[in-house]
């Protein structure tokens, strides 16, 4: 992931994603975001520039909904009764965007409803997608 993140050359990191088909899926992109967010928030400190990432749960979007199945929107509606609403997704941004965020750089914050969580210590069943076929694996984070 570092080696991606640290290459500034476009072609150089398509050769780089395109040298191992892991580095197509979601899980494996998703992390480099997140290390990308850890190493670039580290660089730009110093100019009072703040960066972060945002993992988002479900969130009812046609982008989501579209390609699930029954029982994947099931899984991902069951323990609320219902997806995040688009403004749901909005407040935590806001809130990093925000003067109470002024220490805040360089983290990943997961705006899930406790699903992540519930994944990786088993008391949710996540939903049957390869995104989350290791999500219990060492480190818990599925890449």
């Amino acid at each position: 992931m570092l080696e991606i993140v640290n290459t500034t050359d476009d072609d150089a990191a398509e050769k780089l994603f395109a040298s191992d088909p892991a580095h197509l899926d979601y899980g494996w992109t998703k992390g480099c975001v997140i290390v990308y967010t850890m190493a670039r928030s580290a660089e730009l400190v110093g100019q009072g520039i703040r960066m972060n990432a945002v993992a988002p749960g479900a969130t009812d979007t046609n982008f989501f909904i579209t390609p699930m199945t029954e029982k994947a929107l099931e899984l991902s509606t069951g323990q609320w009764g219902a997806m995040a609403t688009p403004e749901e997704m909005a407040w935590p941004l806001l809130y990093l965007a925000s003067p109470a965020a002024s220490y805040v750089s360089g983290v990943n914050l997961v705006v899930d409803a406790a699903a992540f969580g519930g994944y990786v210590t088993g008391l949710l069943e996540a939903p049957p997608s390869a995104a989350y076929s290791k999500v219990r694996e060492p480190w818990g984070i599925g890449f």
